[in-house]
């Protein structure tokens, strides 16, 4: 455990963050509802006014049983803002960005409209962030395809692959690099809380691949 909290950095706060690899279920949605610290508002984010359907379906998994408050809140792509949006995750104890969209595009609606800021502030304040599937990606240093394109760098030096499966093709890491591929199947969640604790839930476990930089 010591060991993995050498490279699973992430951001500074008070709240826990935690990557799937895909959308949660029941048991694994109660795991996150037991980290919360405080009683708040859930918000599930989700790319498009197409996906509000899906976006409700999975607060439901977490309103119900907890009795929470909850919202669903819709990212501008365009760019520009989304001031209500922005305002809802700033109060939310529990934020689920879901696994929606093209990683690309899901990483450049939360650079441009605020998000991915306003969520480090309300990790750092306590709230609790769960990122699924292509979510958990563009929080990496580079997402997870065979080529790797840049995502918001939560996680210093990740390469994640989410839906992952063994036979998938690792992607092209440099030479030397101390970057690491951290591949997450569905069903595997990896949960990292405040003072560099690390716990890993529900099956199957993650898969860690070092590059050579770690190896010399």
């Amino acid at each position: 455990m010591a060991a993995a909290t050498s490279f699973f950095r992430r951001p500074q706060g008070a709240g826990w963050l935690i990557l799937s690899g895909g959308r949660v279920g029941d048991e694994q949605a109660a795991r996150v509802l037991g980290v919360m610290d405080v009683a708040g508002p859930v918000v599930v984010v989700v790319l498009s006014a197409g996906e509000v359907e899906q976006g409700t379906s999975e607060l439901a998994i977490f309103t119900d049983p907890s009795g929470l408050p909850g919202s669903v809140g819709v990212l501008d792509p365009a760019g520009g803002g989304n001031p209500s949006v922005l305002e809802v995750l700033a109060e939310a104890a529990l934020i689920i960005i879901a696994d929606c969209g093209p990683d690309e595009s899901l990483r450049q609606a939360l650079e441009e409209s605020g998000a991915s800021d306003v969520l480090l502030e309300a990790l750092r304040s306590g709230a609790v962030i769960l990122a699924e599937g292509a979510a958990a990606e563009v929080l990496g240093q580079f997402t997870g395809s065979e080529e790797p394109a840049p995502g918001l760098g939560w996680l210093p030096g990740a390469v994640i692959q989410t839906h992952y499966l063994p036979d998938r093709p690792a992607p092209r890491l440099p030479e030397r690099s101390h970057l690491y591929r951290l591949g997450l199947g569905e069903g595997a969640v990896l949960a990292l809380g405040p003072g560099g604790s690390v716990e890993v839930w529900g099956q199957p476990s993650p898969v860690v691949t070092l590059g050579t930089g770690w190896l010399r």
